[in-house]
């Protein structure tokens, strides 16, 4: 994670030379969020290995929830938090929508049909991670203007609640081969990375 983390720092100094200013700036930003996600992971997992259990999954959602709502304006700084979390899985969305993902890949050698395979597993991939983001956010929202931060959830709460609608085993399958074309690309992702 530590690596990964250094990784994003480094493409942020250094790369996506070969996109547009704007494009760029957008890039950067999205490696210097995912630097400062992994370093954050890092350091429960770092806490963790010292023998300083942390609260799993929900319980540690919940309990990040209450702390903020336990600041002055907490709700509001809970609410900006959803927002936040709502607008990157809807850039995840627009990213899958426009394929922009390809353009980090240097897919010059390989043929028309790999391409669009590729371009069809990422997209599915970043849909997946925008929806289990999305229902997040939601829980995040709901905990925000409740004010309860039981309402609140990680991943965990948010797969439960996507199991608890009516398709809910189905939306579950879909969420999870969604998840596994995510890593799927992700390996692709590692060997043909341009910078």
């Amino acid at each position: 994670m530590i690596a990964f983390a250094l990784w994003q720092l480094t493409a942020a100094a250094i790369g996506f030379s070969w996109v547009s200013r704007s494009e760029r700036t957008r890039k950067l930003a999205g490696a210097i969020a995912k630097a400062i996600a992994m370093l954050g992971l890092a350091g429960v997992v770092v806490h963790y290995l010292l023998g300083r259990r942390q609260e799993a999954g929900d319980a540690r959602a919940v309990a990040v929830s209450a702390d903020l709502l336990a600041l002055p304006a907490g709700r509001a700084i809970l609410g900006v938090a959803a927002v936040v979390i709502l607008a990157l899985a809807g850039g995840m969305v627009d990213t899958e929508v426009r394929c922009t993902f390809m353009g980090d890949l240097d897919v010059r050698r390989m043929s028309p049909v790999m391409r669009r395979l590729i371009a069809m597993i990422g997209a599915i991939g970043h849909l997946a991670r925008a929806v289990a983001l999305a229902v997040i956010g939601l829980l995040v929202a709901r905990a925000a203007l409740s004010g309860n931060a039981r309402r609140a959830g990680g991943l965990d709460a948010a797969l439960r609640l996507l199991g608890d609608t009516g398709p809910g085993s189905v939306l579950l399958v879909v969420v999870a081969l969604g998840l596994t074309a995510y890593g799927i690309f992700c390996l692709v992702d590692a060997r043909t990375r341009r910078a």
